[in-house]
């Protein structure tokens, strides 16, 4: 996300979109009420019947939201406050598709940008970067993406039998091999990631790097051993070392290591852990969190809910509280999401329900 201008005073910023993560980060950002411009097509009248579409700048009073995950497509509904006066606009509802490229204007409804929120996450969307993950075995194979809102199952398949004793089979699966090199450089040309971590059992893995060398010798390829392939493979290579280095950044892995360890916890110590808003809102508010996960749908949802959710991201911000967003149709969010959609580790053990019941007295 390039920022072109701002000014936290005004609550106004300038900013084009550069990646699909920048377009995540925007939906987070952008609410209701704020106002919103940027340049669009519309469909007006022309001499009284004849409609055309003509390139315009409009500026809408936001009333919706819409991210599609992995789609690359934000869009954003609300009413027409300022454009061209010649086509009597005003008033009526219009729809900004926002894509990669996009320069857009967003001034908050607040008067003003909170500066270390919205630093947060500008953060997020700079270590929003693509990988691609591929676990084999000479049974199956997998290839997902891995990027700032969650993991992506790009192919999946099977590989041809092999046997020593057929020569026959063992160039089958050499060819199969070589398909999958070639399908895989297709996804790098596609998603430009900045890494490539291949898993399997044995040497296969650097077979296949072997394949992707002779036709890229210019990528970032990591290996690493697993049991088995396929997207369970997938699984395996994300819980292991080399995964974690390369990508402690990236939010579903970090996600991921925070659920496990809440999991954990709830077994062990139950008061230092919490889940769902309101207990996670209560104890972000004495400071008591140190770490959190939530779904990326609560800075969609409803005024009451949305308002509690960037209370908690601020009192982290301030708190030194590390925080994690998550999008709500990954494998960690879904998770997450049937647990009240937020989770929440304590610097200490608490108990939740003594906190509530003097707030009611």
């Amino acid at each position: 996300m390039k920022i072109e201008e701002i000014d936290y005073e005004k609550g106004y910023v300038r900013l084009v979109i550069e990646s699909e993560d920048d377009l995540w980060i925007l939906s987070m950002y952008v609410e209701e009420d704020d106002i919103v411009s940027m340049r669009t097509l519309r469909d007006v009248s022309i001499e009284g019947s004849v409609k055309k579409r003509i390139p315009m700048k409009l500026s809408l009073k936001v009333k919706k939201i819409e991210f599609q995950s992995f789609s690359g497509r934000l869009r954003i509904r609300g009413v027409i406050i300022e454009g061209p006066e010649t086509y009597g606009l005003k008033g009526s509802y219009h729809t900004f598709s926002v894509d990669i490229g996009s320069r857009i204007e967003i001034y908050k409804k607040e008067g003003f940008i909170d500066k270390e929120f919205f630093n947060k996450l500008l953060e997020i969307s700079n270590r929003g970067r693509k990988a691609l993950l591929i676990a084999l075995d000479y049974d199956e194979y997998c290839v997902q993406l891995i990027q700032g809102q969650g993991m992506r199952v790009l192919s999946e398949g099977s590989f041809p039998m092999i046997s020593k004793s057929d020569v026959n089979s063992i160039t089958e699966f050499d060819t199969r091999l070589r398909d999958l090199a070639i399908e895989i450089i297709k996804y790098v040309e596609s998603y430009d990631p900045v890494a490539i971590v291949i898993g399997s059992p044995g040497g296969l893995s650097q077979k296949l790097v072997e394949k992707i060398n002779m036709l890229r010798k210019d990528l970032r390829i990591y290996i690493d051993s697993i049991s088995i392939g396929g997207c369970s493979g997938v699984e395996e290579l994300v819980r292991r070392g080399v995964v974690r280095k390369i990508f402690e950044t990236y939010s579903e892995v970090r996600a991921r290591e925070i659920f496990e360890e809440y999991m954990r916890l709830l077994i062990k110590d139950p008061d230092k852990v919490a889940s769902g808003v309101e207990n996670v809102h209560i104890l972000s508010n004495i400071g008591a969190l140190d770490k959190i996960v939530l779904i990326d749908s609560f800075l969609r949802d409803n005024i009451e809910i949305r308002e509690k959710i960037l209370e908690i991201l601020r009192n982290a911000v301030s708190k030194k509280t590390e925080f994690v967003i998550i999008s709500d149709d990954s494998e960690i969010g879904l998770k997450i999401k049937s647990i009240g959609g937020i989770i929440g580790i304590l610097r200490f053990s608490i108990d939740i329900n003594s906190i509530k019941n003097v707030s009611k007295s």
